[in-house]
């Protein structure tokens, strides 16, 4: 009976401890499958400093359903609505699985040198203007740390189609609709001999709406003050139209 009694504990132990061994592996297996917020936050933040060697401060990680995430960051040390990054990881295509992210930074990296490319393009016409190159669309993951707007420029020279697109915001209180329309039409033949863009968007303000404009705010103010601009816009392989 003694050897019965000393036996039953340790066998008792021995199961509990292969319980947990295996509740361990299975934890990790499961885990390996489906990683948690934050080994997926940590994977897309590794991936962009490795990417660009800039570390990134988190807003939120959004599931966007079937295992894609998008992370929404900015650059330490930059502005959260100005520098706004999404980063998307995504982990299906065409019914393949994939685990690639991209992201928009490289646009906010090159911005200023494509806004001065445009503005210097534009600069003989005397008109009070803004330029803002839109930089919610991502680029193909050769534009890393290293590349410049140069580079961007080369790439396409060689043929490679992106969207780049601009808004022009003009203060335009001495203008009737006819000089509008000229003005818009020399912007555009400018633009096109000049500059790399593909798209731009021309919108004449009162001065006092022109003055409210940001890089933060322009495309909320699009929306705030529809009924007081005239807008026109070019696609590059179109004609002038306006909405």
């Amino acid at each position: 009976m003694e050897t019965k009694k000393i036996k039953s504990p340790i066998i008792k132990v021995g199961i509990v401890i292969l319980a947990l061994i295996i509740v361990t592996i299975g934890v990790k297996g499961f885990m390996s499958i489906f990683p948690s917020e934050r080994a997926i936050t940590n994977e897309i933040l590794t991936h962009l400093y490795d990417k660009y060697g800039v570390e990134f401060e988190v807003i939120r990680l959004q599931s966007l359903g079937g295992g894609d995430f998008v992370l929404h960051c900015f650059p330490r040390g930059g502005r959260r609505e100005a520098d706004y990054v999404q980063a998307r990881l995504i982990t299906m295509r065409g019914g393949e699985r994939i685990r690639e992210i991209h992201d928009n930074y490289f646009g906010i990296k090159i911005r200023e040198d494509l806004e001065a490319d445009v503005s210097d393009a534009i600069e003989d016409l005397p008109l009070p203007k803004k330029v803002f190159f839109s930089t919610h669309i991502g680029f193909p993951n050769i534009f890393d740390g290293s590349k410049t707007y140069a580079d961007l420029i080369q790439w396409v020279s060689e043929g490679n189609s992106w969207s780049l697109d601009v808004t022009i915001v003009i203060s335009a209180d001495s203008f009737d609709e006819s000089e509008k329309e000229a003005y818009a039409e020399q912007i555009f033949e400018k633009i096109e001999q000049d500059s790399s863009v593909s798209g731009v968007i021309i919108r004449f303000y009162p001065n006092e709406v022109f003055e409210k404009n940001t890089r933060t705010n322009y495309i909320e103010l699009t929306r705030q003050y529809s009924n007081v601009s005239t807008v026109f816009i070019r696609d590059i392989n179109r004609g002038i139209h306006e909405p």
